[in-house]
């Protein structure tokens, strides 16, 4: 986590470089401080007694570590995470993919399909309730698939394959977003016949891209 209150980039890259001097890394997640609405820190920030970076300070913090990362031989295939010799988390990778994926447990979430499965219970009452009870299904459509995958896809250096998009939800990407894209800074992406993908400029206004795109999903 970085970002933090009172932290420099100076400092969070000592931490980096004292945590690789402990081990032999080739994978690390890299995420920038969020303050959520409703928190004491967020209350701590509002009335002045907490400072943290505003969004270009966030910007300059970030491309800081990112630069160094790159320097340190740390590949950065997703917006947050970075890894060496292709060591990456196979487990994020699911996410990112929008495959199937199970999870057991209080609070946990899967993907099965078209299907989505929430488990809502707190702890204790999961570890009351039936096995099994608690949790929720919601069927999504093509729509919605699409929309998670874009969402999730573009987080990736790979970003979106036009055929496999085509193959998964009979979409036709460039079609659909063609528009949307030629409305976006060229630094912020690499458009191919293949690929679609987010840039590192891009990924810090990944939101703004991935709301241009979503409009024009019907």
């Amino acid at each position: 986590m970085v970002a933090l209150p009172n932290q420099t980039a100076a400092g969070a890259i000592r931490d980096i470089e004292t945590v690789l001097s402990l081990c032999e890394a080739e994978h690390l997640s890299l995420y920038c401080l969020t303050v959520e609405e409703g928190t004491a820190l967020a209350r701590q920030v509002q009335d002045g007694t907490v400072t943290v970076a505003d969004e270009d300070g966030q910007e300059a913090f970030l491309r800081s570590l990112w630069a160094h990362l790159h320097g340190l031989g740390f590949e950065h295939y997703e917006v947050s995470n970075f890894a060496k010799n292709g060591r990456y988390s196979r487990h994020n990778c699911v996410y990112w993919s929008l495959d199937d994926y199970l999870g057991l447990g209080s609070g946990a979430a899967s993907t099965i399909g078209s299907f989505h499965w929430q488990q809502n219970q707190d702890l204790i009452g999961y570890t009351e309730a039936n096995p099994f009870d608690g949790y929720e299904k919601e069927e999504t459509d093509t729509w919605e698939q699409a929309e998670e995958y874009l969402m999730m896809a573009l987080r990736t250096t790979w970003g979106i394959d036009k055929v496999r998009f085509f193959e998964r939800f009979g979409l036709d990407f460039d079609r659909m977003f063609s528009k949307a894209v030629a409305r976006c800074e060229p630094t912020w992406y690499i458009d191919s016949a293949q690929n679609f993908a987010i840039t590192e400029d891009g990924w810090m206004v990944l939101d703004e891209i991935l709301v241009r795109l979503v409009m024009e999903i019907p």
